[in-house]
């Protein structure tokens, strides 16, 4: 079927109203990819029944349809093109205000290094796709933290996730790790971590969830020797 995202709707659908400035402002923010349809120029709709959006020409798939109606069943094909980012803040705002049931095919992941001890009930840091600037955003923007937590892990090295709301006694930094693997590299991540960690007890947190850190220029799944962890 192709990288998708799927949702259901309870009857009596709640917090429309809510939702719908955060929608719209979010389509805002993105409004160099989107669009009407894909092969139609006009802004995105969002009104008090509907939201519907695209992507741009080659860059769009399928169109997101969300109605303030009841849905036993609905989905967006994105096939991963820019536009998935949007689509994914627009479900993230929409679960937490009106209670919708969302899945993705991107809710699964690699786990680069198994030695590092990730196991079920531990947060992803880099979810599949655009989950995870999308979980980024939405907190970053309109304080609405959510968090992709390890539900199982299989023994081919790959875990799946669900998003669970992000405690309120974690918070988000950025951090700058400095790794050797055969060189010394810099790489830039951001991260939940509890309140009050600090220094050693804080590079122990990190260092147990660099397995599933993305180092793009590293040579294979292993992240090196960490030299240091320093937050922004």
């Amino acid at each position: 079927m192709g990288y998708t995202h799927y949702w259901r709707k309870p009857a009596g659908i709640t917090g429309w109203n809510e939702a719908l400035p955060i929608i719209k402002d979010i389509l805002n923010r993105h409004k160099d990819i989107i669009q009407k349809e894909y092969d139609e120029e006009g802004d995105p709709i969002c009104d008090d029944k509907l939201i519907r959006f695209n992507g741009i020409g080659d860059e769009g798939h399928e169109t997101f349809c969300f109605t303030n109606e009841a849905e036993d069943f609905a989905f967006c094909k994105t096939a991963q093109k820019p536009y998935d980012v949007v689509v994914c803040e627009c479900l993230l705002v929409l679960k937490h205000f009106t209670g919708v049931s969302v899945s993705s095919d991107g809710m699964s992941g690699y786990l680069r290094d198994e030695r590092k001890g990730f196991s079920v009930g531990d947060e992803a840091q880099h979810p599949d796709g655009a989950w995870g600037e999308a979980i980024f955003n939405v907190g970053e923007h309109y304080g609405i933290n959510y968090a992709a937590i390890c539900t199982d892990i299989n023994d081919r090295s790959y875990y799946g996730w669900e998003l669970e709301k992000a405690s309120d006694s974690d918070v988000l930094i950025e951090i700058n790790v400095e790794v050797e693997q055969e060189s010394i590299e810099y790489h830039s991540a951001r991260i939940f971590v509890p309140k009050g960690l600090k220094g050693e007890d804080l590079r122990k947190y990190i260092d147990k969830h660099l397995c599933e850190l993305e180092f793009d220029s590293l040579n294979d799944s292993s992240p090196g020797d960490i030299l240091s962890v320093t937050p922004c």
